[in-house]
């Protein structure tokens, strides 16, 4: 789980530096059983990752970022029935094409289109 986020307060950086959205970057738990990753790519989840994930859900659920919210009940739900998480690089079992013509290529499209 990789996302990008912004301070939620000007203290340290100052007013014009607050982001108040997020952006999640990288595998979804949502994608995981239609993404062909082998099962000695997974990784251990670990009690920071769960921590982080209870913690970013609470903040981007004060930023009504819904989407982000029911990806991160996704992981705290696989957390305890499988506690593994995909990382970008463990696309690489899928073979040399799938990251860039499969997975990388769709979400620039959706991305620019917005």
């Amino acid at each position: 789980m990789f996302l990008r986020y912004g301070s939620s307060s000007g203290r340290v950086e100052g007013r014009d530096a607050i982001v108040p959205s997020m952006k999640w970057m990288g595998l979804k738990p949502s994608e995981r059983d239609s993404i062909p990753i082998a099962h000695n790519q997974l990784l251990a989840m670990s009690n920071v990752d769960y921590k982080k994930s209870r913690r970013v859900k609470r903040r981007a659920a004060t930023l009504d970022e819904d989407d982000i919210v029911r990806e991160l009940y996704l992981q705290l739900d696989c957390f305890e029935a499988n506690p593994f998480k995909m990382e970008l690089e463990a696309l690489s079992s899928a073979g040399h094409a799938f990251l860039p013509r499969f997975y990388i290529s769709p979400r620039l499209k959706h991305i620019l289109a917005d």
